[in-house]
């Protein structure tokens, strides 16, 4: 290697829905959008209108399944419960830390999935220091398990000290987990939690600097993009939530203002989503 060369380090995530739906279902000649292109990313959208119905069938396999190959070829994605499992434990005893610590903490992300926790919750639950707590997470997201989302600021600064929501980098790894920490399968009222966990891995991995909005009035947006706010309502939510969004992702609604966009869940994951199975490690 020539002297002063930079290294370049690249991770194979778990497929994207965009590679997943190529793959499995069929290939749409449609290109990757910008999300702050919102003209061009509706035009784009109306193209794929035809193809709603796979697309969301295909989207309710991927949290089923998530981007693995072997879960996906598999007529049971759980006959393979126990190898992810042990794959995923294996990798973080590694580290030297300990799986009851490990179990606490991954059973907490679950309860509050979709929702902003700390590590002092989280170190109310079992006999160690928020900062132990706040190093398992560290090594959880190195190691590729999780995903977490900082609050963005004014001025678009991003607030390491605030509440963080924390999310699987895909689906079958929610589920593997809950089985794993809770003893039982996903349930229905989970779907639109792992389904927003599934659209800010899919803008993370696009985009530097993902985060969440909360505003002094208890009104939240689920993931920022820069300038641009996007708001996942696979159902409607309890929650506040804050209106002024550029895009409210549906099961299946799709119209059009002057400032907002609603669309299908499963056309925004495809045209947002690139065609890499690589992604640069900056």
């Amino acid at each position: 290697m020539l002297p002063g060369r930079p290294i370049k380090k690249y991770v194979f995530y778990p497929l994207n829905f965009r590679a997943y739906f190529n793959i499995f279902y069929k290939k749409l000649i449609q290109d990757h959008v910008k999300v702050d292109e919102k003209d061009e990313l509706y035009e784009n959208a109306l193209k794929l209108l035809p193809y709603i119905s796979e697309l969301n069938k295909a989207l309710l396999e991927y949290v089923r399944r998530g981007g693995f190959f072997a879960t996906s070829f598999s007529e049971n994605p759980l006959s393979l419960y126990e190898a992810y499992k042990d794959a995923i434990l294996s990798e973080f005893l590694k580290t030297e830390r300990k799986e009851s610590v490990f179990k606490v903490i991954i059973r907490k992300i679950i309860e509050s999935y979709g929702s902003r926790i700390s590590e002092n919750t989280i170190a109310k639950d079992v006999n160690v220091s928020h900062t132990t707590i706040g190093d398992y997470l560290d090594v959880l997201e190195k190691l590729f398990i999780i995903r977490t989302f900082r609050k963005i600021e004014g001025g678009g600064k991003t607030n390491y000290r605030n509440l963080k929501k924390v999310y699987f980098i895909d689906p079958f790894f929610f589920r593997v987990m809950k089985i794993y920490s809770v003893g039982k399968d996903i349930d229905d009222d989970e779907m639109p939690l792992i389904v927003e966990g599934i659209v800010g891995e899919h803008l993370a991995r696009e985009y530097k600097e993902v985060g969440y909005l909360h505003f002094k009035s208890g009104k939240e947006v689920d993931f920022s993009v820069g300038d641009v706010k996007v708001e996942v309502k696979w159902r409607e939510k309890e929650r506040n939530r804050y209106n002024n969004v550029d895009y409210v992702l549906t099961i299946d609604e799709f119209k059009k203002s002057d400032e907002q966009l609603t669309l299908p869940i499963s056309i925004f994951l495809y045209l947002i989503s690139s065609d890499k199975f690589f992604y640069e490690l900056t």
